[in-house]
């Protein structure tokens, strides 16, 4: 596991895929699989910056729960790391 806590972007560089293009290359360095992301259902942003590198909700978190927490999201074993400029289906 590794951990990374409170990643959050300068408001200069929001928006220009860095995230993006930072979990692309650092998947791109780690073989295993399933990987496993855990996010604030909340932040959007990171959300969309997994979907892009091919993260998918984690088999059983497909419902809400409607406690505005934690979202596990999963790099699944049949899927390697998508460039950031070739966007996955969400």
């Amino acid at each position: 596991m590794l951990p990374v806590d409170s990643t959050s972007a300068c408001p200069f560089y929001r928006g220009k895929i860095i995230a993006s293009a930072a979990l692309a290359q650092f998947l791109t360095k780690i073989e295993a699989r399933p990987v496993y992301a855990h996010v604030a259902k909340r932040n959007f942003a990171s959300i969309r910056v997994l979907q892009k590198c091919g993260f998918q909700p984690a088999r059983g978190e497909m419902g809400d729960g409607g406690d505005g927490g934690e979202l596990v999201m999963e790099l699944r074993p049949d899927h390697r790391a998508a460039s950031p400029d070739q966007p996955t289906k969400p």
